[in-house]
Order: structure tokens, then sequence, then C-alpha cells
């Protein structure tokens, strides 16, 4: 096989803006270290909330207002959040304290903004499983658990698993230079299974690069409601913001300019009584992608909180499906991030990742199985 320069997957990464937090009140001015606010740089430590955010400005990003330029650089705060703490006086500009958010900045510049401590309790960090699946000096791939969120967002800023990676190669007395882990892609929260994380900043570019050109192969085993009666099918439906919710990230088939294309194949694994095990490949990433789609042929996945009958199934309990009884059968949507191919640059090799599918997804089939054969 022809060897690949690493270098040809370069090309930045595009990261979605978290949801906003609203702001609070200020409080603890400059009390503790500073830390480098920049993604990559060897200082920065996701478990260890810091005291000080310092940051200097680029050529790029002179001329811009302070607070719109705060909200830019950390999106899980509000602008009115960073306006409450500059004019209390938690901002330094070269040491001296700047009290104006709408102050433009100029090149060279240091800033220096006092944060509050979280909120949440740090402890929800060690509760997370990390169960690795492939690791070598360029990459990490983990079983992610269900019901864990992969990166910060407004509400949870620590409680996240790459909060608890850092923990693990940045946060322990033994820590090696040089590791630096970051998220290659994501999956939902709810969402179980492969995930892929870089240990050096070079590494992120080159295999990231292939899942924005769809060079991967990612597939899922999602439990659907109903029984799919075609043995195999292609989904080739555009998909873009849901118009008739009043949930923000939801999504749905759209038909106009806001509809991308989108793609899934779907085979039947098992039928069951009430349900059908099917295997989804996915040939584009849209937000909720197997989820929208087979929610467009008529079979959602089962205990999907945003989609199919969230009223009746979510949680899901033995009475939605028919059974006896009342018991919660699952509390997540069963979906399961089961296999992930992808090009290895640096070994110059095809690597292939498997997760087996988890405990709570496994124990809903059995029963489906039973209710099948009575």
């Amino acid at each position: 096989m022809k060897k690949r320069d690493p270098r040809e997957h370069g090309k930045k990464s595009r990261n979605k803006k978290p949801p906003r937090e609203k702001g609070g009140p200020a409080r603890d001015m400059f009390p503790g270290k500073p830390i480098m606010l920049q993604e990559g740089d060897a200082t920065l430590d996701l478990s260890k909330p810091p005291d000080v955010v310092r940051i200097v400005i680029e050529d790029e990003d002179a001329g811009e207002r302070i607070d719109a330029f705060l909200r830019k650089k950390m999106p899980w705060r509000s602008r009115t959040w960073f306006q409450g703490r500059i004019e209390s006086g938690n901002l330094k500009i070269d040491g001296a304290v700047a009290l104006s958010p709408s102050r433009k900045l100029r090149a060279g510049q240091v800033l220096e903004l006092s944060v509050p401590p979280p909120r949440e309790s740090l402890e929800k960090m060690d509760e997370i499983d990390v169960t690795p699946i492939y690791e070598d000096e360029w990459i990490l791939v983990i079983d992610k658990p269900p019901r864990v969120l992969v990166h910060p967002t407004g509400k949870v800023r620590y409680g996240t698993l790459i909060n608890k990676i850092h923990k693990i190669y940045k946060g322990a007395e033994d820590k090696a230079d040089g590791i630096d882990p970051m998220l290659i892609h994501r999956i939902d929260a709810e969402t179980s299974g492969v995930l892929m994380l870089s240990k050096k900043k070079e590494a992120r570019a080159a295999f990231q690069t292939q899942f924005e050109r769809r060079e991967t192969r990612k597939k899922y085993l999602a439990i659907a409601k109903g029984v799919i009666p075609d043995d195999f099918q292609v989904i080739d439906l555009p998909i873009g913001p849901r118009l008739d919710s009043e949930i923000r990230l939801a999504m749905g088939i759209r038909t106009d300019e806001k509809g991308l294309p989108s793609r899934t194949d779907v085979k039947v694994i098992e039928r069951l009584k009430v349900a059908t095990l099917v295997e989804c490949e996915i040939h584009t990433g849209r937000q909720h992608q197997i989820r929208v789609h087979l929610e467009a042929i008529g079979h959602p996945v089962l205990c999907d909180r945003y989609y199919g009958n969230p009223e009746m199934d979510y949680p899901l309990r033995a009475s939605s499906l028919g059974f006896v009884g009342d018991e919660i059968l699952l509390e997540r949507h069963a979906l399961h991030s089961h296999y992930l191919s992808i090009y290895h640059p640096f070994l110059s090799e095809q690597k292939e990742f498997i997760a087996p599918m988890p405990a709570d997804m496994l124990s809903l089939l059995e029963r489906l199985r039973v209710a099948r054969s009575s």
C-alpha cells in the first residue's frame, strides 16, 4: 500500500458551539495561577478548574470588543455573563483592571479573566467509566458509556468524558509529557460505543480531516420501534433544523434550502415481535442522522426523547411495548456506535474498531426475544 503523508490530513477542525449558559455574580478576583486558554497547550488540563484564564491577543483579533472576543473564545458562556465579570473588576489587561466590556483589543495585549469556581461537583468526573478499545502514541479509542456527555456544555463543565480523560492523562502524578487528549469526533450523550480521541495535536488534524472528507466507515446498532419489512434499504433524505419543535437541537427532514444531503443504509439484523434490531451505516454525519431517518420511515429508535413518541416511550416501560407490568426497560435511546474503520496515517494501515453492544441494550433485546417466543 502506498504510504500517505500525515500532513495531507492537516485541515483545521470546525467545532460546533455548545449551548449557552446565563451569567452569574462576579467574585474571587485573581486568586490563583493563570492558565492559557489555547487548545493543544500542554498547560491546559480540563480536569482542573482554573482560577484565572489568560489569553494573548493575536493580530487577527485586534479591534474586537472585549466581551465579544471572550464569548468567541468561551462559547459556553453568554456575552452578558462576560459583561458582568468585566464590570465587576474581574478582568485585567496587561496587569491593569479593565471595566469596559466595549473596549477594543490590540494585538499583543494579555487578558487575565478571573473565573468563579464551578457549581457542579467534580466527583461526577470520577464516576465516568473509561474502557479502552485501542491505544498507541497517537490515538486513544474507547467504548463510551451511555448517558455521558463527551465535552463540556453550558451547565456541565467538568462531568464529561473529556474531563475524565484529561484527569487520567494530565492529572496523574506520573503523567507523560506531550500528551494532550482531544476529541476527534463526537457522539450524542445517550449514545454508547466507539469514540476516538487524539493524544497529540498533529494526530487530531490528520484523523479529523478523514471524518470531514467522509473517508471513514461508521456503523451503528439500533433497536427500532415496530417490525421493519425490508431486509435492506437506503434512506436518502435531506436533514435540517426541525420546524415544528420547541427543542433547539431537534432536526428533521427538510426539502428546502435548509436541508443537507444525508444518507443512511439500514440493514435488518433481527426482527422481534414489536421491534427490529438494525445496523445503520451513515455516509454523512448530520446531527441525529440515524434517529431522524428511522423516524422518517415510521420506525423511530426506541426510547428516544426527541423523535417518535417521547411522551409514551421515554423512559421505555414494559407497558409501552404492550408487555405486562410497568418496569423501566431502558432509560436512553437504543443506539450504539458499533464499528469504525479509519486509515492510520502514522502507521500507514487501515484500522477497524468494534464496541460490543452494552448491557442495557442487551437486556432489552432479551426481553423482546422472550416476548417474540411467547
